[in-house]
C-alpha cells in the first residue's frame, strides 16, 4: 500500500511537471508574439509574478489533488462493490447517506474557499 501510494504521488507530480513545462512554453510563445505596446503598458514584474502564482496553483491541483481524488473515488467504488456483495441492506442505507455526505463536503469546500479568499485579501 505504501509503495503504491508513493508511486501514485510520484507519477502525478511528473504529470504536473510536464503540464507546467508545456504551459510555460505556450506562455513564452504568447509573450513573444505580443506587440511592443503591451510591454510599454504592463510592468514585467506584474506579468511574471501572476504567471508564477497561477502556474504553482495548477501544479498543485494536478499533482496532489488529482492523486487524492483518484484515491478517494477508487475507495468509494471499491467500498460500494464490497458492501453490495456482502450486505445489500446495509449498502442501501449507505447509499441513502451518500447525498448528505456529498452535501457536507460541498459546504466544507465553500467555507474553505471563503476563508482562503479572505486570507488573500488580508495578506
Amino acid at each position: 500500500m505504501l509503495v503504491c501510494n508513493a508511486a501514485s504521488n510520484t507519477l502525478w507530480y511528473m504529470i504536473a511537471e510536464k503540464q507546467a513545462t508545456a504551459i510555460r512554453k505556450a506562455y513564452f510563445n504568447a509573450l513573444i508574439r505580443q506587440e511592443l505596446e503591451f510591454y510599454d503598458k504592463t510592468a514585467p514584474t506584474t506579468v511574471l509574478s501572476s504567471f508564477s502564482n497561477d502556474l504553482e496553483m495548477i501544479q498543485t491541483a494536478i499533482g496532489n489533488k488529482m492523486g487524492v481524488l483518484c484515491q478517494i473515488v477508487g475507495c468509494l467504488i471499491g467500498t460500494l462493490v464490497y458492501i453490495f456483495t456482502t450486505a445489500w441492506l446495509l449498502s442501501l442505507v449507505c447509499l441513502g447517506m451518500l447525498p448528505f455526505t456529498i452535501g457536507a463536503g460541498y459546504f466544507y469546500l465553500k467555507s474553505y474557499e471563503g476563508r482562503t479568499t479572505e486570507f488573500k485579501r488580508i495578506y
